[in-house]
């Protein structure tokens, strides 16, 4: 089928930040007026009784009235590998059920913001990786990626593996960064040399929040308001919002 318009959201690490930015996202979406869809294909360490977190932020970032299970089609409760985990749960990834939620998550939506499970190296079978699907999917790709020391080389790495599967690449998202951290010679610099060593640009940062602030970092208003002052013009997300703040 033919991709919606929308973006595929990956990230350099498990834990970098990934669901902060596809809230963000959708917010910013929703709030421009979109009927935006979510997507996590897949989600680990969902509890036996509750819903998956990620899911659940996501679906209430977007507003969208998807059930949970259309958003995260496949679910296991261990918090592992996609592939790890359906081979100790003993229930294999039904891909199939992944293509019919994914049909009718478009066929509903204008936009649709899908986030990957780990990066794109993750395993979901002996034969796909995350990377794999998000080239199934059809969707340019959004990087999350760390502000500090050590991105640069988790940043390249999965820049080439993307490349290697013929991704699209609309760009990086810088999370955490701290630009009053001037001492920080690492974050001061790495926007500029994330840039000049893959060639791929920043399209928004978010700014570190300190832990137990008034505001949460995962609310979604405040991601949002980030992205959207910081977006770059031209970029896949930039069309989506149909205009860029800047």
């Amino acid at each position: 089928m033919t991709p919606p318009m929308g973006i595929f959201i990956t990230g350099t690490d498990t834990g970098v930040g990934k669901t902060v930015v596809a809230c963000g996202i959708a917010r910013m979406l929703a709030d421009a007026g979109h009927r935006v869809g979510v997507f996590k294909p897949i989600e680990t360490g969902v509890p036996a009784d509750g819903d998956p977190l990620d899911g659940a932020l996501l679906r209430a970032a977007s507003r969208t009235a998807q059930s949970m299970r259309d958003i995260v089609p496949i679910q296991y409760a261990e918090p592992l590998a996609p592939k790890v985990a359906a081979e100790r749960a003993g229930v294999p990834v039904d891909l199939d059920m992944i293509d019919r939620a994914w049909a009718m998550v478009c066929a509903e939506h204008d936009v649709v913001i899908v986030e990957g499970c780990g990066g794109l190296m993750v395993p979901i079978t002996a034969s796909m990786t995350v990377g794999h699907l998000a080239q199934h999917l059809g969707l340019p790709l959004v990087i999350v990626t760390r502000a500090g020391l050590g991105t640069l080389n988790h940043t390249a790495l999965t820049v080439m593996y993307a490349r290697f599967l013929g991704l699209h690449i609309d760009g990086f998202v810088l999370n955490g960064f701290d630009r009053d951290a001037l001492d920080d010679v690492a974050m001061q610099t790495n926007p500029a040399e994330l840039e000049a060593l893959t060639g791929v640009r920043e399209i928004a940062r978010l700014p570190w929040v300190e832990p137990h602030a008034d505001i949460e970092p995962a609310d979604p208003d405040v991601a949002a308001a980030a992205i959207r002052s910081t977006c770059a013009a031209e970029s896949t997300l930039s069309t989506m919002l149909g205009a860029c703040a800047t």
